[in-house]
């Protein structure tokens, strides 16, 4: 039985897509526990929706029962933002929520 022959592997590597898709992500996290609410990311493969938020009141920490998908957009200039899906809102790096035009 012949073997097949080994293949070359390249080393590892991360693409520039990848990384700011990740700050992305991580600003999401951010901006919701400043808010004093839940998030919960989706998988890698996930395609679409990024992950839930669980909106809480900041003073009770009681779930004020509102759960929202949110979908992280591209980069614009050095800030990011991300879409709350069902809504015409907006969150980003200077405060929530933005109204979008």
């Amino acid at each position: 039985m012949a073997r097949r022959p080994r293949r070359r592997h390249r080393p590892k590597t991360i693409s520039g897509t990848a990384v700011t898709g990740q700050k992305g992500v991580n600003l999401i996290e951010q901006v919701v526990l400043d808010m004093e609410s839940s998030w919960t990311p989706t998988g890698a493969l996930e395609v679409g929706i990024d992950g839930y938020i669980e909106l809480f009141d900041p003073a009770t920490r009681k779930p004020l029962g509102l759960t929202l998908a949110a979908q992280k957009q591209g980069r614009l200039g050095n800030r990011q933002r991300f879409v709350i899906s069902g809504a015409n809102r907006r969150m980003s790096s200077t405060g929530w929520p933005a109204v979008c035009p």
